[in-house]
C-alpha cells in the first residue's frame, strides 16, 4: 500500500499539465484545505540519481536544496513532498502572473541594460544566500528563472542540478551543456562559485544579446565574445570578466555588485530604443565592413 500517495491524494487536488520533459512532469493544483494553487511536480524514482538522507528521511538531493533555500524570496517555495513507490512528488508555491525568463526574452527580443541589470542584481543576490544556505544551483539560465509581470521580481526554480557548496573541486558537471564552463570541458572539474560566474555571464549576455554567446565546445573553451556595438563600455566590461576562459581572472559575486556597470544607477530610457536582433545583425554588418 502507497500510504504516501494516500496522503498527497487526501491532501491536494490535481489539475491540468503544465509542463513535460525527462527530468518529470509539473501540473497545477490545489491544496484542498485552502484552495492555494500550487505546482505539483511529479518524478519518476528512475530519474533520480543523487539522493542524501536530510532530518532523518531518505530523500532527493533536490528537495533537500529546497528545504535549504526555502526561506530566500528569490527562491521558489517548496511546500510538501511525498516519496512515494513509484516517484517523488514535490508540491511548489505558484506564483501568478509570472512567465519565464527565456519566453519573457523571446516577448521583448533583447532587454535593454536599465532592466537587465534589474534582473541580473536579483539573481546575483539570490546566489549569495544560496551560497549562505550552503547550495549552489548549477544551472542558473533563462528557463530556470520566473519573472513576475507586474513586480519584476524573479524567482530561481528548478533544482534538479542543486548540490551542497564546497571549496573542493567538482568532478561531475550537472547542468546544461551550453553554460558549461570551459575548464570542465577541457579538464572535465571546476569550482562551484568560479563555474557559477561563468553561468551568471552567460545569463547577462543572453539578457542583452537573445542568444547564447557560445554554441560549441569549441566555442566554450575559447570563450572569443562578439559584442554588440550598442553595450556601454561598463557592461562589455563586465560580460568579458565574467566569461574570462581563466577561472581564476573571474569575479566573485561580491566583486561584481561592485562593478560600475552594476552600481551605476541611469535613468529608464524614455521612447523605444533601437533594439538589436539578436546581434547577429551586429555581426553580419560587421563581415560587410
Amino acid at each position: 500500500m502507497d500510504t504516501q500517495r494516500q496522503k498527497f491524494e487526501r491532501e491536494y487536488r490535481v489539475g491540468k499539465l503544465l509542463e513535460k520533459g525527462g527530468f518529470g512532469t509539473i501540473f497545477w493544483g490545489l491544496r484542498i484545505q485552502d484552495e492555494l494553487s500550487v505546482a505539483i511536480k511529479h518524478v519518476p524514482k528512475e530519474k533520480i540519481n543523487h539522493w542524501i538522507t536530510y532530518e532523518g528521511e531518505r530523500v532527493p538531493m533536490e528537495v533537500c536544496a529546497l528545504r535549504k533555500v526555502s526561506k530566500i524570496p528569490g527562491c521558489i517555495t517548496i511546500l510538501d513532498h511525498f516519496v512515494c513507490n513509484d516517484c517523488v512528488i514535490i508540491v511548489m508555491e505558484k506564483p501568478d502572473p509570472v512567465m519565464d525568463l527565456f519566453d519573457y526574452i523571446d516577448e521583448q527580443r533583447t532587454l535593454n541594460e536599465t532592466l537587465a541589470r534589474e534582473f541580473f542584481i536579483q539573481i546575483l543576490e539570490t546566489s549569495l544566500q544560496c551560497y549562505t544556505a550552503g547550495i549552489i544551483h548549477r544551472d542558473i539560465k533563462d528557463e530556470n528563472i520566473l519573472v513576475n509581470l507586474k513586480s519584476h521580481s524573479l524567482k530561481l526554480i528548478d533544482f534538479r542540478t542543486a548540490t551542497f557548496l564546497k571549496d573542493d573541486m567538482y568532478y561531475e558537471f550537472s547542468g546544461t551543456r551550453i553554460c558549461a564552463p570551459p575548464e570542465w570541458i577541457r579538464l572535465g572539474c571546476y569550482h562551484g562559485k568560479r563555474a557559477n560566474v561563468w553561468c551568471l555571464g552567460v545569463l547577462l549576455y543572453v539578457m542583452l544579446c537573445g542568444e547564447w554567446p557560445f554554441k560549441k565546445d569549441e566555442e566554450i573553451i575559447c570563450a572569443g565574445l562578439d559584442l554588440c556595438p550598442r553595450l556601454t563600455n561598463e557592461c562589455r566590461d563586465l560580460l568579458k570578466k565574467c566569461l574570462s576562459v581563466h577561472p581564476a581572472e573571474r569575479p566573485t559575486i561580491e566583486d561584481i555588485l561592485k562593478h560600475p556597470w552594476i552600481t551605476e544607477q541611469k535613468e529608464p530610457p524614455t521612447g523605444d530604443a533601437p533594439v538589436c536582433r539578436p546581434c547577429i545583425m551586429c555581426k553580419r554588418s560587421a563581415e560587410l565592413k
